[in-house]
């Protein structure tokens, strides 16, 4: 069976190599000159590497430690967990301030229980006794995360493990080599089935029994319009968002800081630490640093925010809206949201399979969900060539 694969991030990789695993002839298509998609990995001039897409390794990213395993890429810790972020204000320093709050905010969601399906983000924070800076800095820290709008976005998104955890737990990691490694090392696998610079029509593949549309949600729209039939494509919701990269002097401890000015965050990690990295999530956020402007005021506001750390030369800005073959972030579910959408998300449109994190269900929005969907749709091919034959 000969099978084309539209996309060669991690969900496209993740379907080829196992459809090429059972024998199947796969080609991958992808736009770009390399592969990885959202998962993009860099190096600053002092070697220090560094992430611009995706990050954070977290707890259930199982399928991604597996594969990283097989190609013996190992993971190491941030050296802090990913919700365990402080607040600066007046002066004060508070560690706490946030997790406080999270948990205070998953009680809520818990309280709603079945009506928190159809309730969302912002009216479930509003219901929250919370003290006007916790309120603000939890604001920030969940419009940062989802890259929307909080009225967008479900508050059954809210009870997940991400919200509920403790600076105890086990830090937040990535793949020592850079995440992309992963790409990398199954693209090498793949060889030669692997086409760079080569973006191609999805209605026009013609001479493949079977196509895997691997593709960022905006792209996967404009590929195939089709989609747009199904309500839950038309509900799902797609944010933006950016990274800024600044090296500094002279390595800096472990912190993880919440700007309480727009919705971003800054970093300096165990195993990047003489790299300030920042993220912002949402129209507001990227507008109220002037994104469009460059990097200044970004900078200006990273170094107001952590006066601590010797910023030295050019900042690296990464936005995830500017590039044509994502056109934003991630996607995240609507209130009202249910199994019956997952499922027509990822269901198949004829002969046309699809893939990527925004038809991964409860993982949707992550590098596991990624990988993840790549393995479903190869399965579906499979199972298919099996029933067919």
């Amino acid at each position: 069976m000969r099978v084309a694969v539209v996309g060669a991030g991690f969900a496209g990789l993740a379907c080829a190599v196992d459809l090429a695993r059972a024998g199947a002839d796969v080609t991958v298509f992808e736009a770009r000159d390399r592969v990885g998609g959202r998962v993009w990995s860099d190096v600053m001039p002092d070697g220090a590497r560094f992430e611009r897409g995706g990050e954070f390794i977290e707890a259930g990213y199982d399928h991604m430690l597996r594969r990283a395993a097989e190609y013996e890429l190992a993971a190491v810790p941030q050296g802090f967990a990913f919700a365990a972020r402080e607040v600066r204000s007046g002066g004060r320093t508070l560690p706490t301030l946030l997790l406080d709050a999270e948990l205070a905010l998953a009680a809520t969601v818990d309280a709603l229980g079945t009506d928190a399906a159809g309730t969302s983000a912002a009216e479930a924070l509003a219901r929250t006794q919370l003290e006007p800076l916790a309120r603000r800095a939890l604001q920030r820290r969940l419009e940062g995360t989802y890259t929307v709008e909080l009225g967008r976005v479900s508050a059954t998104w809210l009870s997940s493990a991400e919200l509920r955890r403790s600076g105890a737990e086990a830090a937040s990691a990535r793949l020592a080599d850079g995440n992309d490694a992963l790409a990398k090392a199954m693209a090498a696998e793949l060889g030669e089935r692997v086409r760079l610079g080569c973006a191609i029509r999805v209605t026009a593949i013609d001479h493949f029994d079977r196509v895997v549309l691997a593709v960022p949600l905006p792209v996967a729209l404009d590929a195939l319009p089709a989609l747009r039939e199904r309500r839950s494509y038309e509900r799902l919701q797609w944010g933006t968002a950016a990274k800024l990269h600044v090296p500094l002097r002279e390595a800096a401890p472990v912190a993880a800081v919440q700007a309480l000015g727009a919705a971003f965050w800054t970093w300096t990690a165990s195993n990047a630490s003489t790299v300030a990295a920042s993220f912002a999530g949402g129209l507001d956020a990227l507008e109220s640093l002037a994104i469009r402007m460059g990097p200044e005021r970004w900078r200006a506001a990273l170094h107001g925010l952590r006066p601590e750390l010797a910023l030295r030369g050019d900042a690296v800005l990464t936005s995830w809206g500017d590039d044509p073959w994502c056109g934003g972030s991630y996607a995240c579910h609507p209130p009202g949201w249910s199994e019956r959408d997952d499922e027509a998300i990822a269901a198949p449109h004829g002969r046309i399979h699809l893939a990527g994190e925004h038809t991964a269900a409860e993982f949707c929005g992550t590098m596991e969900g990624a990988l993840r969907s790549g393995a479903r749709a190869a399965s579906e091919v499979l199972a298919e060539a099996r029933g067919s034959g």
